[in-house]
């Protein structure tokens, strides 16, 4: 019998000077020299490269590119200890008789006219100061090894490499959100989708950086404090909150599962590590308020509106919130074979906007009815079952809006909420059968272990019993 293996420890890696890992270099404390961390799982040979960490990093990226075939010079290392001498302009010296106040407020302008491209007015002599040649050319080394491109630009030269050095490159951002929003197997539900994408580039759009590889923990913390301010100024609930960060989590997720690359893998494993610090807002405890038979009457015959009648009692019917009412299509959706609602069968069988889990009610005769009032006085054709007054896809905000407004005129409480209906579409049918709470969560569009969908949806009629039990409490 084989030897079941243990995964052990994740390696180590050394990180540059933006606090990003460069994966597959790591350092031996004992012998203090970096080495190439997977030499055992590569099967090649040792690696030392160099006591000094940008050198390692420097020679480890061509180590790594000269095994693809690249070629490349190798450093030459010279020491010397010659002295240089430079002229520097008096004004950058503290004066004897100045303050240390006075000192830095005249050095911090002096920078700002050096940045706005204007020469330094007042100065009148140039004290010589030594300093030792070796520390020119560490800055310019340590420049060159750290980002050749703005060596170039700052040294103004032509360096080059011999070969095709490549930095630390990685799959991008906008390749994860292909493969997570567009490639793959299963589509996303549409508002799922809709919402996630607002999220992810909001994310990408905080960082603003391109490739995987540059992410370090100060950019995710930078974007949990960007969460954060917008819940402060924009009164963003915990909810929404805590679904960036759920959204965001769930894209690395899926990636390091999909992707083959074992550099890609390692940088979205460490961005995973780095992502276990958010820090979820509190969501308040929620319990069921279940709208009362009175106060929904009182709404319902308050309203000549054919339309806003038909929506209440849908409601009511398939505890649905807004979010849920608005969704419902009368052809076939994405992905879909059927349309949502079947009048003349009298059901309903849809996914829900927030899970993608089918929900399926059995349809009251009074529901029907509205519905097909509703739809004698509609006078354009549309994939959804409900529209608003200029003929465009019914939103939630519609409804909330006309809820507020219809609450006044019906003489119903303030504290008295949409989102009512669908709880009493829960309380109701357990309270007249608490063995009914299978078909209360196929109603409710809850998951219940075993239930297909597929299975569901040539089945809503069972669920008859406890929509026959809400009706019979309001409609008595």
């Amino acid at each position: 019998m084989s030897k079941k293996q243990h995964r052990g420890r994740p390696p180590k890696y050394v990180l540059d000077d933006e606090g990003r890992p460069v994966v597959g270099l790591s350092y031996d404390t004992k012998n203090n020299v970096y080495f190439n961390t997977h030499f055992k799982s590569e099967g090649v040979k040792k690696e030392r490269f160099s006591s000094d960490r940008l050198e390692a990093i420097f020679l480890f990226r061509q180590w790594e590119e000269k095994r693809k075939g690249a070629k490349h010079l190798p450093i030459a290392k010279k020491e010397t200890g010659r002295l240089i001498q430079m002229r520097l302009p008096a004004d950058l010296f503290k004066q004897d008789d100045e303050s240390e106040e006075a000192f830095k407020q005249r050095i911090t302008k002096h920078n700002l006219q050096i940045r706005a491209g204007k020469r330094s007015s007042g100065v009148t002599t140039e004290p010589m100061v030594t300093i030792p040649e070796t520390f020119i050319w560490a800055k310019a080394r340590e420049l060159i090894l750290k980002d050749i491109t703005e060596a170039r630009k700052q040294l103004n030269l032509p360096i080059r490499l011999d070969g095709t050095y490549k930095d630390d490159k990685s799959i991008t951002l906008m390749q994860l959100q292909q493969m997570f929003f567009e490639k793959r197997r299963k589509p996303l539900s549409r508002d799922y989708k809709r919402d996630g994408l607002r999220f992810w580039r909001e994310f990408v759009k905080v960082l603003n950086i391109k490739m995987v590889s540059q992410i370090t923990p100060l950019m995710i913390e930078a974007y949990e404090d960007w969460v954060y301010s917008q819940k402060e100024n924009n009164k963003w609930s915990s909810s929404s909150v805590n679904n960036r960060f759920d959204l965001v989590k769930a894209v690395f997720g899926y990636c390091f599962d999909k992707i083959r690359s074992t550099s890609d893998k390692e940088h979205l494993r460490i961005i995973r590590d780095y992502m276990r610090a958010f820090t979820y807002a509190e969501t308040p405890a929620v319990n069921p308020v279940p709208i009362t038979k009175e106060h929904f009457r009182a709404m319902l015959d308050s309203t000549n509106d054919r339309i806003y009648r038909a929506v209440m009692l849908v409601s009511l019917n398939c505890g649905m919130k807004e979010s849920g009412v608005v969704a419902i299509r009368l052809t076939a959706g994405e992905g879909r074979n059927c349309p949502d609602i079947n009048l003349k069968e009298k059901t309903l069988a849809m996914p829900r906007p927030k899970t993608g889990i089918i929900r399926v009610a059995m349809l009251w005769e009074r529901t029907v009815d509205a519905i097909e009032h509703m739809l004698s006085e509609r006078t354009v054709d549309s994939e959804y079952l409900f529209l608003n007054k200029a003929d465009l896809a019914m939103k939630e905000r519609n409804i909330s809006k006309w809820w507020a407004r219809q609450r006044k005129r019906a003489g119903v409480p303030e504290a008295v909420k949409f989102e009512h209906i669908r709880d009493a579409t829960q309380t109701v049918p357990l309270d007249d059968n608490p063995g009914s709470l299978i078909e209360t969560n196929l109603i409710m569009g809850h998951a219940v272990k075993g239930m297909a969908n597929n299975y569901l949806e040539r089945r809503p009629n069972m669920v008859r019993r406890a929509c026959r039990a809400i009706e019979e409490y309001f409609f008595p």
